[in-house]
């Protein structure tokens, strides 16, 4: 998580190239995290299906298998608790 987050906060300052070794495994996985986590922060949804759906119309290799779905849904609930703690502690008063 700390990975997705750190490159998408540096990506306005540079670009960003990601490749693994067969060109979809391990950079589809990283993609489709990357959109998820872009579109929670834009429009405040989480959409795993529909985020996957959209980046298979261009690769269809994306997310080979539901070890690596459901590793999705893992990431996005773990990165929305982590949201609404972060969020609390903001506004928690002294």
């Amino acid at each position: 998580m700390n990975l997705v987050i750190s490159v998408q906060e540096s990506a306005c300052r540079r670009p960003v190239v990601l490749q693994c070794r067969d060109g979809y495994s391990q950079s589809g996985l990283f993609t489709v995290l990357w959109c998820l986590v872009e579109r929670c922060q834009r429009d405040g949804e989480v959409a795993v299906a529909e985020t996957v759906k959209m980046i298979r119309r261009r690769r269809k290799q994306v997310l080979t298998n539901e070890a690596q779905y459901r590793f999705c849904h893992q990431f996005m609930k773990e990165y929305i608790e982590g949201s609404l703690v972060y969020v609390y502690e903001q506004i928690k008063l002294p």
